[in-house]
């Protein structure tokens, strides 16, 4: 774990141009911002057809404009009141492909293959997009070597030339960063600039512990939480995100959980009377630890931190959210609901149940679940301690009448309407066949992921 977390450490500083990023609230003159314009071009030309445009709110996107594509080209006026700040241009939702940029109430434009925006991303209008696209390429550089020499010392047996070597790279970064910081004085592109250094010691550092110890005490030290821009960027979201998940890490799990505390704790200590800001951290982390499935760390978040911020700070629609997607979590006691068993209602809670219980949602449909849920059916015939509850859940009762003959081990449960079904929606259904394993209490003890990952399971505990 410990190296682990070492190698974790030393790549945290590789930010990559085109992630989530904030604006600030600079509001444009009307009259400077009527024929402005976004151009694109994409080489190769690929099989798209729309961009998108979004002004990157933090952990929100607001949509602003979109053009179609012609020929792997696009042109798009920015409107009157457009504010200064870092936007997105996403030309597939699928695949979470985008292009991230300065506005600085100037023309944009800029070459790119979708395939690889990030590599491939070329400014050809803009000042401030080049300088910042440049200092990330060099930066980026300058900290890998740095990464690199640090990691070595620790491994190496002749330490001496890695130190000296260190030296020289310390010196270069720094003044790399300071040519930089020279050249975006006054930009927008400024505080973006000194917000992603990393905090390096003059001289390479001796041990393991000491890094990771300067890492830590350091880690914040570029970062200004005050900052409108910063505060309208994911480049807090992510360095709390680094430190909360990886410079706190334990093998064991009660010291873990204690650790991911003091972290949080840490961090709103520098962030106190900011609860807008500290709603959207809370938010990322709290669905990271859903995630994770660590609901006690989900619940300790909303409780002690969430739902103590000003009213108007929290989001009714987070909190409801984050409620259905760790109701069926792992830890969580499955939901009861009624279903028709061609008599008469009867309630989930109340099926007799072996040792175990597995909860299966599945659809004549679903190419998947005609070959699964057979094999499911046989395999339940050898364990007496498995009861099968299958909902299917079908858009008519034709498929489900013919399969339910063969499936005489099974409760078999029919849901009409698939995924706007009440017990579908309960459980969050969105996919099949999706399994849920119950134990004699109903609560969930495991979500494998298809019938041989669910026989593993089994198979592992009769091992035990």
């Amino acid at each position: 774990m410990k190296k682990f977390l070492l190698f974790i450490v030393l790549t945290l500083s590789q930010y990559i141009f085109g992630q989530d990023n904030k604006a600030t609230d600079l509001i444009v003159k009307d009259s400077a911002s009527v024929h402005i314009t976004i151009q694109g071009t994409f080489e190769p030309t690929a099989n798209y057809s729309w961009v998108i445009l979004y002004r990157i709110t933090g952990a929100q996107q607001r949509y602003v404009t979109n053009a179609s594509l012609k020929e792997g080209k696009f042109s798009l006026k920015m409107p009157k009141n457009a504010i200064q700040g870092m936007y997105r241009l996403t030309y597939d939702l699928n695949n979470n492909g985008y292009v991230d940029f300065i506005y600085n109430n100037k023309n944009v434009a800029f070459v790119f293959d979708p395939k690889k925006p990030g590599n491939s991303l070329r400014f050809t209008q803009s000042d401030e997009n080049k300088l910042f696209k440049s200092y990330l390429t060099d930066i980026t550089k300058n900290q890998n070597e740095l990464d690199s020499l640090q990691f070595t010392y620790f491994k190496s047996d002749t330490k001496m030339e890695a130190a000296k070597n260190y030296i020289s790279a310390y010196n270069t970064l720094q003044k790399s960063q300071e040519t930089y910081a020279e050249k975006s004085n006054g930009s927008l592109s400024e505080s973006l600039i000194y917000a992603l250094q990393q905090y390096y010691a003059p001289e390479i550092i001796a041990t393991e512990q000491e890094y990771m110890n300067s890492t830590k005490d350091h880690f914040f030290d570029f970062i200004d939480f005050k900052n409108p821009l910063l505060i309208n960027s994911t480049i807090i979201t992510k360095k709390v995100v680094n430190y909360v998940y990886y410079l706190n890490s334990s093998d064991d799990y009660q010291t873990q959980q204690a650790l991911y505390k003091k972290a949080v704790m840490d961090v709103f200590e520098k962030i106190q009377e900011q609860p807008k800001l500290q709603a959207e951290l809370l938010t990322t982390l709290m669905y990271g630890f859903v995630q994770m499935q660590n609901l006690p760390l989900v619940d300790y978040l909303m409780e002690h931190y969430y739902k103590k911020l000003p009213p108007t700070a929290q989001d009714k629609q987070v909190i409801d959210d984050i409620a259905i997607q760790t109701k069926t979590a792992i830890g969580r006691t499955a939901p009861d609901f009624s279903y028709d068993n061609g008599k008469i209602l009867e309630q989930f809670y109340t099926i007799k149940t072996a040792e175990h219980i597995v909860l299966v949602f599945w659809s004549t449909t679903c190419s998947h679940c005609l070959k699964e849920i057979p094999k499911l059916h046989d395999y339940s015939k050898l364990h007496k301690n498995i009861k099968v509850v299958a909902v299917a859940l079908e858009k008519d009762e034709l498929g489900f009448n013919h399969y339910k003959q063969s499936l005489e081990n099974f409760t078999n449960i029919l849901a009409l309407d698939k995924w706007k079904n009440p017990i579908a929606r309960l459980y969050n259904i969105n996919t099949t066949p999706n399994y849920f394993v119950l134990d004699k209490e109903k609560n969930i003890i495991a979500k494998p992921y298809d019938i041989q990952k669910l026989e593993a399971y089994f198979d592992g505990l009769t091992k035990e």
